[in-house]
C-alpha cells in the first residue's frame, strides 16, 4: 500500500469514525440497544482499521529511511 493509499483510506476511515462518535453522542438513549450495539462494533472496527493504517504508514516510513 502506498503512502498515497494509506493517506486517502485514512481520509476515509477518520470521518466514518467521527459519525460514530456523534450518532451515539447525540441521541443519549434513544437507540434501541441492538442498534447501539451495532454502532459500537463499527466503531472499534474503525478504530482497528485506523490503528492498522497508522501502523503501516509508519512502517513505510521507516522502510524509506
Amino acid at each position: 500500500m502506498t503512502r498515497k493509499e494509506v493517506h486517502d483510506v485514512a481520509n476515509i476511515v477518520a470521518p466514518a469514525l467521527s459519525l460514530s462518535q456523534n450518532l451515539l453522542l447525540g441521541f443519549h438513549g434513544d437507540l434501541v440497544q441492538e442498534q447501539r450495539d451495532v454502532v459500537t462494533k463499527i466503531e472499534r472496527c474503525l478504530k482497528e482499521l485506523q490503528g492498522y493504517l497508522q501502523q503501516q504508514a509508519t512502517k513505510e516510513r521507516k522502510r524509506k529511511e
